[in-house]
């Protein structure tokens, strides 16, 4: 089969370009990129005749779409503000899509192009990466299992404990870090959403070892945007997000935030139009080459499903914590956000995804087949059932 990866010259593209070299099934994968220069640099250390570069701008959905004629699957890799003109592309080009979510309000304009992919006889996964993604099987392999579904909560942990001359890291894009915290976070209760204010749904949420107990938030994202509607027939009438940063990462983003340097309206520096969101982003995005680091940080990603069966409360906690990937040298948050997108590409290129339309996961990823995969990549999903007894 053959793979494009749009932004492959990335934190997370090129985890999932790992992850596709290690399969023989693959036989040809693009790394399109807006920086050509950078994308080139990456396959020379890769130096695997399977992969080939390009320039490619998201925006000029024609010209990527010529690009990617002739291949099975398009990961887009890119920032989610984008994710509407790759689909494009991918239609035009006529090939399957994956990308790695749209943060709740993208995920709603995506969903908008469900016939148009039916049309052309292909199929859209829309957040393939941790979360969204793992999550998304987590809560299908728990629903499942029930018969009526009262509450999903999703609850995500993270420690860093890498050792750094960079004094704040951000785990994955400070653009998306920054929505989720400024924008307001939706839930779902009692059949309806409801926009709530930034870091509010504080709780103490205790998660194994070495993470321990965080304080978690409710935070923007798309499977409270996609749950509701795929699990409406089990009755679900509350969906939940919350993620705990570490504490002393929030308040460092509460202070940019209180300085405006999240603020997308340009200033005038000497004569130049400068977005402060710009800025903050090109001196906190990280280059790849220029620390030699080894990853010690942990990811804790927990679903917890309640609903009834037989007549009786039965509580489903989906839980994986996620170690660095030393072959790689991956941190564990870019190993659970660059694989599965790879995973669920391999399987649309294996036939295994036969739907059509644009999804989400917990609509079309085969949940036991998705956790083997993982399992291979050394991420491992335990799930604890709590039931009365009598």
């Amino acid at each position: 089969m053959k793979i494009a990866v749009l932004g492959g010259a990335g934190a997370m593209g090129r985890i999932t370009l790992h992850d596709l070299l290690e399969s023989p099934q693959v036989t040809r994968i693009l790394v399109g990129d807006l920086n050509l220069e950078a994308a080139t640099a990456l396959l020379e250390g890769f130096g695997d005749e399977r992969l080939e570069a390009a320039a490619l701008d998201v925006r000029d959905s024609s010209a990527t779409a010529q690009i990617l004629s002739g291949y099975d699957v398009l990961i887009n890799s890119t920032q989610y503000y984008f994710n509407l003109e790759a689909m494009k592309a991918a239609l035009e080009g006529e090939v399957h899509y994956v990308d790695l979510g749209g943060l709740f309000h993208m995920t709603r304009r995506q969903v908008t192009l469900d016939e148009d992919f039916r049309r052309a006889d292909r199929v859209a996964v829309l957040g393939c990466g941790s979360t969204p993604g793992i999550t998304n099987v987590m809560a299908r392999y728990a629903c499942d299992r029930l018969e009526q579904v009262q509450a999903i909560d999703i609850k995500i942990g993270a420690a860093d404990f890498t050792e750094s001359s960079r004094s704040f890291v951000t785990p994955y894009s400070i653009d998306t870090v920054l929505d989720e915290c400024v924008l307001p976070p939706y839930v779902f209760e009692e059949g309806e959403w409801l926009e709530l204010p930034p870091f509010s749904g504080r709780e103490e949420v205790q998660f194994p070892p070495p993470i321990g107990q965080s304080v978690a938030h409710y935070t923007l994202h798309s499977e409270v945007a996609t749950f509701p509607l795929s699990f409406k027939s089990k009755g679900v009438q509350r969906v939940t997000f919350r993620i705990a940063f570490p504490q002393e990462f929030i308040q460092t983003i509460k202070m940019l935030v209180d300085l405006n340097l999240a603020d997308d309206k340009p200033l005038d520096v000497c004569g130049a139009q400068i977005r402060p969101r710009d800025l903050l982003t090109r001196v906190l995005t990280p280059n790849h080459s220029s620390e030699d680091v080894i990853p010690n940080d942990r990811d804790c990603i927990r679903v917890e499903v309640s609903g009834r069966r037989g007549g009786r409360d039965i509580q489903y906690t989906m839980e994986s914590l996620i170690s660095p990937y030393p072959r790689w040298r991956a941190s564990a948050g870019a190993l659970d956000t660059g694989v599965p997108p790879s995973i669920i590409a391999q399987m649309i290129g294996r036939g295994e995804i036969a739907e059509r339309g644009v999804l989400s996961p917990e609509q079309c990823v085969p949940p036991l087949a998705f956790f083997e995969e993982l399992a291979r990549r050394g991420i491992h999903v335990d799930a604890i059932v709590r039931e009365p007894v009598g």
